[in-house]
């Protein structure tokens, strides 16, 4: 089967004229939009990707290419063939970067006979990429990390002709700190595990033991999932933990510049109410007030069991309790997917519709709904990062695809002339209350969304009382989820979210 990555700049499906906004396709991206290149001949996996600084776009999955077997084994196709590090790159218009391996591909046997998934990549200043994964096979096992020129060869002034090994059993993320020293973060022997590289690949031995620090949670499993260098040189971690002394698992934690695990900080948890659970930890982001967003996996019920989320988002601050402000609940819930913060701190969701999809929901800071837009239909897994004002999303149906947009400015912008008014009781069970809190005489009008950006019902009667324009409207036959009131008059609009219980 001969597989393909086709990177594709597509309109937004606009599903109601009132709460979405569209997006545009760029006219300078490959045909039109469109551009589609050969992957490989045989099966792929979709690793992980990465924006240079100039713009251009990396990718690193595993293939499979005839001839490369596994060790001990002489069929040269089908499952005995070895996952080899497969990676594409792409100029800033969608053609094939020439200069980069042959004709913009790059395929590296990391280690003879052996299986490599990538996991997680950094792209440096100077237009060098690493990438980091799991090495797997009948020989050993390992985690490496790799550095490529931007020609596609190794760099051999990084680690041993250009590939280090790690002290971690698995790597989840790597990044680079203000001292341009690279920075792993993964597990070891069931602890979270650090370490921190200086810039030819070799291990720092000014950071914890040798350039590694592990940290045990009590005696449980604890996985290191992402980090982040703070402003004062120490590192903020977020992970999973298997304590079972707590019904949560996403803890977070700091370690000093030098490694050392800050006990005054502690690890912190995010606490969850009844028939909820974190499993794991997908992603989080600083805020500039020293909030975070956390973006968690895990299963979420409400109290009738009608509901189910597999994400959830919060809000929380630096002892992990959750700020009450953020979407008045204090987190949103969705299916699986990434965040983004945007030049104007809106919050850019690309999540799972649940039903084979991607939809893009924009926030704003304290959790209001800007708009949403469901650009991708029936996909698997996939991922999606943000360079400047595009957003590329990488999944696969089949084929392998990535489908790059231009990010309308609509979608980033906070809603102008915003309605002054109030809704109540919410949550609601059968009558809500919405009070426009002055009169005019333009007409009003309250369109109800599904979460999945269905339009529910419209409300346009109202009434008057004490000066403002009140609706009472019967929910009681709606079933029990979140929805989205769009409330518009004249110009000016509001959108609530709204728990039907």
């Amino acid at each position: 089967m001969k597989f393909k990555i086709r990177l594709l700049t597509y309109c937004f499906c606009v599903v109601s004229k009132s709460i979405l906004s569209a997006q545009t396709i760029d006219t300078n991206f490959g045909s039109n939009g469109f551009v589609t290149t050969d992957f490989a001949n045989d099966a792929d996996s979709f690793g992980t990707m990465a924006t240079l600084p100039d713009g251009k776009i990396i990718l690193f999955g595993s293939s499979k290419i005839s001839g490369i077997v596994q060790f001990g084994n002489s069929n040269a196709s089908g499952t005995n063939v070895s996952l080899v590090l497969a990676m594409v790159k792409y100029n800033t218009d969608g053609s094939l970067d020439t200069s980069f391996g042959l004709n913009g591909k790059v395929y590296y046997s990391v280690d003879t006979y052996q299986n490599f998934t990538p996991s997680c990549s950094v792209a440096q200043n100077d237009g060098k990429v690493i990438v980091g994964g799991r090495s797997n096979g009948l020989l050993s096992e390992r985690t490496v990390l790799l550095r490529f020129l931007p020609d596609g060869k190794l760099d051999s002034g990084f680690g041993v002709n250009g590939s280090i090994a790690l002290e971690s059993e698995n790597i989840y993320d790597l990044f680079i700190d203000a001292n341009n020293k690279i920075i792993a973060v993964g597990e070891k022997n069931q602890d979270g595990c650090i370490e921190r590289l200086n810039t030819n690949g070799f291990f720092d031995p000014t950071f914890g033991i040798l350039g590694a620090t592990l940290l045990d949670d009590n005696g449980s499993r604890l996985i290191i999932r992402k980090g982040k260098a703070l402003s004062d040189g120490s590192i903020l971690c977020f992970g999973d933990s298997s304590n079972n002394s707590f019904a949560d698992t996403v803890v977070f934690f700091k370690f000093s510049a030098t490694g050392t695990y800050d006990s005054g900080f502690g690890i912190k948890r995010i606490v969850n109410g009844q028939y909820e659970n974190d499993y794991d930890m997908v992603q989080f982001e600083v805020l500039p007030d020293s909030s975070m967003l956390v973006l968690t996996n895990g299963a979420y019920y409400n109290a009738n069991f009608t509901n189910f989320y597999n994400s959830r988002l919060y809000k929380i601050d630096l002892n992990g309790v959750t700020v009450p402000s953020f979407t008045n609940v204090p987190f949103y819930e969705m299916y699986d997917g990434f965040i983004t913060i945007l030049s104007n701190q809106n919050i850019l969701i690309t999540s799972d519709t649940n039903t084979s999809g991607v939809r893009n929901t924009i926030l704003t800071p304290n959790g209001g709904l800007v708009s949403q837009s469901a650009p991708v239909n029936q996909v698997s897994s996939f991922t999606s990062l943000v360079f400047n004002n595009y957003q590329y999303i990488g999944y696969s149906d089949g084929d392998y695809r990535i489908n790059g947009y231009i990010i309308d400015n609509t979608l980033s912008n906070n809603p102008a002339d915003e309605l002054s008014l109030s809704l109540s009781p919410n949550p609601v069970k059968d009558f809500v209350t919405i009070s426009l809190e002055s009169i005019t005489d333009e007409d009003t009008t309250i369109e109800v969304y599904s979460l999945t950006g269905s339009l529910i019902t419209v409300y346009n009667k109202k009434r008057f009382e004490n000066s403002n324009q009140v609706f009472y409207e019967n929910i009681s036959r709606f079933t029990a989820g979140i929805y989205f009131f769009k409330i518009t008059s004249g110009t000016r609009t509001k959108t609530i979210k709204v728990i039907k219980s």
